[in-house]
């Protein structure tokens, strides 16, 4: 087992909403519900969920955009949010969904890319452009690219741009949130093929937030699947997804279009619980098949499923069958 590079305990985090004439109805809106998880060297973990399930928020507390309400996460045996921001830019970064809008418009990509290597890094002027001009060669883009502003290119280009920014903080634990979702899907196998040749060049390790399962079962290696605000089931990413123990996660891989399969909604299909008045139970009870009055009253159970898999549900699918 390599070393363990990212542990999350028990983090959670709500936001206060005002309701009602005057918002004077205040109420808390719990979007991550007490997560705990583990990342080791080199691995790529996967975070896959509806939208909603709080995937975002869990990768901005991550990377420190947002401090959880309670809990710890540490990296390198370093609790994070006792890091100073350039401490914490070496320790981890982060790669948006929409690149475009992660860049200065007014800067060019020579000026944006130099930023990490000036904050955290502290380097001469030469050293920052025979950096640049190295990362420029790894994410495959013309060094004429530098000179030119985040509006002319398109939005695969400008993932790879955002990708070598983060290359240049050499941090070695790199946060990808939805990286390909806004893609063509010829430019989105670009870009998970670029960033698995990076992984091994630059001895990095991701944590990969997506909804897409076709994406995540060919590039990760263990998975964490969300709903409302909590990892229901995590482990290894073939296993999870080839053999479902939650219904939630089973109802992820029925639901996924395929050529020749019929649209039609499988039983389950619906609407999150509000978020605003969670229920005190499994909050996946009313879209369950094997929901029970157990499930709608107590509080769900860990089960472990393997090594290190485990499912949160009372009635794991294989119980069942």
């Amino acid at each position: 087992m390599t070393k363990q590079i990212l542990e999350v305990r028990n983090i959670s985090k709500a936001f206060p909403i005002s309701r009602g004439w005057f918002g004077f109805n205040k109420q808390q809106l719990r979007a991550v519900r007490a997560i705990s998880l583990s990342v080791h060297k080199g691995q790529t973990l996967g975070v896959i969920g509806e939208s909603g399930c709080g995937k975002t928020t869990l990768a901005r507390m991550l990377v420190g955009l947002q401090l959880p309400d309670a809990g710890e996460i540490i990296i390198n045996d370093q609790n994070l949010q006792r890091l100073d921001p350039v401490q914490r830019g070496r320790a981890i970064q982060y790669v948006f969904q929409d690149p475009i809008s992660s860049l200065n418009p007014r800067m060019t990509v020579g000026r944006s890319l130099e930023t990490p290597l000036r904050c955290l890094h502290n380097l001469t002027s030469a050293q920052r452009k025979a950096a640049i001009a190295e990362i420029i060669h790894a994410v495959k883009l013309p060094v004429d690219s530098l000179a030119r502003y985040p509006h002319e290119f398109s939005g695969g280009q400008a993932q790879r741009i955002s990708i070598a920014r983060a290359l240049l903080a050499q941090s070695p634990l790199i946060v990808l949130d939805e990286p390909v979702s806004a893609l063509d899907v010829s430019v989105q196998a670009q870009i998970i093929e670029l960033l698995t040749e990076i992984k091994q060049e630059f001895d990095l390790t991701y944590i990969f937030i997506s909804h897409d399962l076709a994406v995540i079962e060919a590039f990760c290696d263990q998975v964490a699947v969300m709903y409302f605000g909590e990892i229901v089931e995590y482990g290894d990413c073939s296993q999870v997804l080839m053999e479902p123990r939650h219904p939630y996660t089973r109802l992820l891989a029925s639901s996924a279009p395929q050529i020749g399969k019929s649209l039609i909604a499988e039983s389950g299909i619906g609407q999150l619980p509000d978020p605003l008045d969670p229920p005190e139970g499994c909050s996946f009870a009313a879209r369950c098949p094997y929901s029970t009055n157990e499930c709608i009253q107590l509080q769900t159970p860990r089960q472990m499923t393997g090594n290190s898999n485990y499912v949160i549900c009372h009635h794991p699918i294989a119980n069942q069958e």
